[in-house]
């Protein structure tokens, strides 16, 4: 039998065209799971203020006040015995007292009685209450302290470690809460995450961001507040592996039901 002589040209040209195709597809893999992609060395944000969440109705709040010389603020001191049970023992400690924000936004204080808290943040609380006291109790202002026991947000989709999560600081970006997660799979879409943002009136609110881009940090989404649900979409790769999944498990069972025929036909007819 007589061989082609194949030409070296031909033969690089053969090899040279799966090395583009990897190429390419890096390329593509690298836009699709690299973060802030516009952000050089020398790229500058403009200056933002420090970002504090609101307080709405069924968080959980610790305040404590301190006024040296007056016993009368003690009674924003009491502490309450929290147990926890472990495999090992009954563990004990004591904590400040929780206070529930009702479904009016309100909660019941030592001396004050009835506040409206909802729609404030944790320091605009602490300068109010501490106002209070002093136009109702106090000549000098007490040192009043405010800061969430917890509050929920979730996640799910493309992310490594998808659940709710719990947050007692009074804010959380985007990132972090990703971090929290193990940060997203490789099939995650960075440039378009949804935010399920529950509003004060009940209304729910869908927003887009996109973690490839600066601007980011200046999307309402960017920090996380209670109850938001974070969703990470995938990506094209992950839909066409699961498509192509799907086929080899149809091919695979196919072709066991063709082999079962065939062997039973053998059985009758040999």
């Amino acid at each position: 039998m007589k061989h082609k002589n194949i030409h070296p040209t031909e033969f690089f040209s053969v090899l040279a065209l799966p090395l583009i195709a990897c190429l390419l597809s890096a390329c593509s893999s690298y836009k699709q799971t690299a973060y802030l992609q516009n952000v050089t060395e020398y790229t500058s944000l403009p200056h933002t203020e420090l970002y504090q969440i609101k307080i709405q109705p069924f968080d959980r709040l610790y305040i404590t006040a301190f006024n040296e010389g007056s016993p009368t603020v003690e009674a924003f001191n009491i502490l309450e015995n929290t147990s926890s049970a472990n495999t090992l023992a009954l563990r004990s400690r004591m904590s400040p007292v929780e206070y529930i924000v009702d479904e009016n936004g309100c909660i019941t204080l030592p001396l004050l009685g009835v506040t409206q808290v909802s729609g404030k943040t944790i320091n605009e609380l602490e300068d109010f209450i501490s106002a209070e006291l002093v136009k109702e109790h106090y000549r000098e202002r007490p040192i009043v302290t405010v800061r969430f026991n917890h509050y929920e947000y979730s996640l799910i989709g493309e992310v490594m470690v998808p659940g709710v999560y719990y947050n007692e600081y009074d804010h959380l970006n985007i990132f972090e809460a990703l971090a929290k997660a193990g940060d997203m799979t490789i099939y995650g879409m960075r440039d378009n995450v949804k935010v399920i943002r529950e509003n004060e009136d009940g209304t729910k609110a869908i927003g887009t961001i996109n973690l490839n881009q600066s601007d980011v940090f200046n999307s309402p989404y960017f920090y996380i507040q209670q109850n938001d649900v974070i969703y990470v979409q995938p990506n094209s790769a992950k839909a066409h592996n699961a498509d192509i999944g799907s086929a080899a498990n149809l091919w695979i069972r196919g072709t066991s039901i063709a082999i079962s025929i065939v062997a039973l036909l053998c059985s009758i007819f040999l």
